[in-house]
């Protein structure tokens, strides 16, 4: 059974782009419903984004590596 999907459109679909990326972070924090600056949208979004990153945090999660023919339980 499936649990999971992972969409690696990084680089393809969003650019990569920290001009980009904080224009979208200035958006969010002029419709937040609280009073927030850009650059703390961007900060927290590169915590969860970097905490993501580091790895799965859910115990029965396989990375997409290990998912790989020939490479851990995969």
């Amino acid at each position: 059974m499936i649990k999971g999907l992972l969409l690696d459109f990084y680089g393809t679909v969003v650019e990569d782009d920290d001009a980009i990326m904080q224009a979208i972070a200035d958006q969010v924090a002029a419709g937040a419903s609280t009073s927030v600056a850009g650059g703390e949208v961007m900060a927290a979004w590169e915590r969860e984004y970097e905490a993501v990153a580091a790895g799965p945090t859910v115990p029965d999660a396989t990375t997409l590596r290990d998912a790989q023919p020939g490479h851990g339980d995969g």
